[in-house]
């Protein structure tokens, strides 16, 4: 195979593993939004992190996260991502 060939099989690859994560990021935003929502907690991620906040606009830390929402957020996809990077806006 030339390179090429090769470089369109790995970015076909990586065009349906993105594909894929961001619909497991989808399904665990489900499933963290009653417990932001109950708190009124707003969640929003972007340029490597993300960041929590209270109705006041108060930043919350990760370790005040129960482990259920924590180890959502820092399920590893690859090498230094984590699943927290693909979630989308939780509002209030």
């Amino acid at each position: 195979m030339r390179a090429a060939a090769l470089k369109e099989t790995v970015r076909l690859a990586r065009r349906d593993f993105e594909a894929r994560v961001h619909q497991i990021a989808a399904e665990a935003r489900k499933r963290l939004l009653p417990y932001f929502q109950k708190r009124g907690w707003s969640y929003v991620a972007g340029n490597g992190g993300w960041f929590i906040t209270d109705h006041r606009g108060r930043q919350i830390e990760d370790d005040r996260l129960p482990a259920h929402v924590r180890d959502i957020l820092w399920i590893e996809v690859e090498y230094g991502r984590y699943l927290g990077y693909y979630i989308c806006e939780i509002k209030p």
